[in-house]
């Protein structure tokens, strides 16, 4: 499964954030409608992320046993036109959070694909600041991202007036939506080879989603001592 944010925060028309995901989204399914696979590929456009992920969460919250059981990893894409080659850090090498087994799968097959383009990636923090968030805090699956970061140096418009059409970089965008093409094209095919399908029943899967997992505030100090800004949602609205 993969997905973007549909909404901005009022400052600014969002075309970085997250127009850049949205458009990267629906270009990878419209490239799909030509083809089969073996394994099924769901595609989520999200609403409210900047309120507070409300869509994803509404969606994880919501899922049924049977629905649960049938994703075996999530995608997010949110930022990724401008700025460096961010990798979600799901190995927790770079910063220390461990995603769910399997989403190391994900980050070596990412990394693997910008080194064979001869390009420098970016560990990603992992947060409870976008989307994958909740499938990761309510539903304990496999996840990864791509992102080009908040910092200034990575895009002085993010949540501003001025994230407008003339913010994206194209050769940015393109080469994340290559990877990210890439990566649905492997696990579409054989990602029921390469990563652990996670089962739950209902009884365990009622105690996953009473996790207090949203209960935490992002350390917006340690955030921008790493350069980034607001990563949590909700902060520029």
């Amino acid at each position: 499964m993969l997905g973007a944010h549909l909404d901005s925060v009022q400052a600014g028309p969002g075309i970085n954030d997250d127009g850049s995901g949205t458009s990267l989204v629906l270009e990878i399914f419209k490239a799909l409608t030509k083809y089969r696979f073996k394994n099924k590929v769901r595609f989520a456009w999200w609403g409210a992320e900047e309120y507070g992920l409300l869509g994803s969460k509404h969606y994880c919250q919501n899922l049924e046993t049977k629905e649960v059981n049938n994703i075996l990893a999530y995608l997010n894409y949110d930022m990724v036109s401008r700025g460096y080659f961010g990798v979600s850090d799901n190995d927790g090498r770079a910063y220390g959070s461990v995603a769910p087994r399997g989403s190391e799968v994900i980050q070596q097959i990412y990394l693997d694909w910008f080194k064979a383009q001869g390009l420098e990636t970016t560990p990603a923090i992992l947060t409870n600041g976008s989307d994958y968030a909740s499938f990761w805090g309510i539903l304990n699956k496999p996840f990864g991202f791509l992102n080009t970061g908040t910092g200034v140096a990575q895009d002085d418009c993010y949540h501003q007036a001025c994230d407008t059409i003339d913010n994206p970089d194209a050769e940015t965008i393109t080469y994340n939506a290559k990877a990210a093409a890439h990566m649905v094209s492997i696990l579409s095919m054989k990602g029921h080879e390469l990563i652990p399908k996670t089962i739950v029943n209902e009884t365990s899967l009622a105690m996953i989603k009473r996790s207090d997992f949203f209960a935490d505030e992002i350390n917006i100090e340690e955030l921008e001592a790493l350069g980034e800004r607001h990563l949590g949602c909700g902060h520029d609205l």
